[in-house]
């Protein structure tokens, strides 16, 4: 792949790009199922294994792409944050009152 890249846009090999250097190919199954194929998969992955639900694995098992994957986990941290801080405030204003 690496190599395709380099005769296309006829780089040296010093030439290549760090980012580029680092690029794998990510393999499909040859069967090539469907998307919904894909999904019912995944889902009955989820299902034996609950925990896969919460991490970037377990949304790659749908398909999603990586840039999608990095944004919805980012926004989960976000919510779990503020969820935390929302806990924290409510915790503190409680010990305050009864002080």
């Amino acid at each position: 792949m690496i190599r395709g890249l380099q005769m296309w846009n006829g780089w040296s090999d010093e030439q290549i790009p760090a980012e580029v250097r680092n690029l794998k190919p990510k393999w499909r199954s040859p069967a090539t199922p469907s998307r919904a194929a894909a999904a019912d998969a995944a889902s009955k992955t989820i299902d034996k294994f609950p925990w896969l639900a919460d991490t970037a694995l377990g949304l790659e098992l749908y398909g999603f792409d990586p840039d999608f994957i990095e944004r919805a986990m980012a926004e989960k941290r976000r919510a779990t944050g503020a969820q935390n801080l929302a806990a924290i405030t409510r915790a503190a204003s409680g010990q305050a009152g009864s002080t």
